[in-house]
């Protein structure tokens, strides 16, 4: 399995472009996976709902199971756990996308830069960075690390392609 992160500031397409990019890679046969952090409480359940009655009531999981899927909701109330656990969770695949973790985790990310941003690329507080994503030509990006068009989806599959098929490699 190939963990790659989607990461940036916010609004700078992240989802937009992970979204694209997964569509590529399935159409390529890569079975691929999605991890999204929240900064922020998101509430995936509704009030007076089956499921939330039961995490009021203190549950400390909640399947909810249909025809369709199913969902594994878990309370943290010491915290976020950890990427680990939320992997070791997940059902094998050839690439895991993780959009966000800007700040935990030591794998490869591809930064995605809007032109006008003004705030400092993330590459020079990690070094795990491989690739920029951008539409800005004149943002110098460090010698060794990949440029890739935000616009050309495909491109940005290609690149974790070959990553995957590297780690593949490697193993053998």
């Amino acid at each position: 399995m190939l963990l790659i992160g989607f990461t940036g500031y916010s609004g700078s397409g992240k989802t937009t472009l992970a979204v694209q990019v997964l569509e590529r890679l399935r159409r390529m046969g890569r079975t691929v996976s999605c991890i999204k952090d929240a900064h922020h409480c998101v509430e995936t359940d509704r009030p007076g709902k089956d499921t939330w009655r039961y995490r009021e009531a203190g549950a400390g999981q909640v399947v909810l199971r249909t025809p369709e899927r199913w969902v594994l909701m878990e309370e943290t109330p010491q915290g976020r756990v950890p990427l680990e656990r939320v992997l070791g969770a997940m059902q094998p695949a050839d690439i895991v996308l993780a959009e966000g973790f800007k700040r935990e985790g030591s794998f490869p990310r591809i930064e995605v830069r809007r032109q006008g941003c003004e705030a400092p690329p993330l590459w020079r507080e990690r070094a795990d960075i491989v690739a920029v994503a951008t539409d800005d030509a004149s943002l110098e990006i460090p010698a060794g690390m990949a440029r890739l068009d935000i616009n050309e989806p495909q491109a940005v599959a290609d690149f974790i392609d070959g990553l995957y098929r590297l780690s593949i490699s490697k193993r053998a």
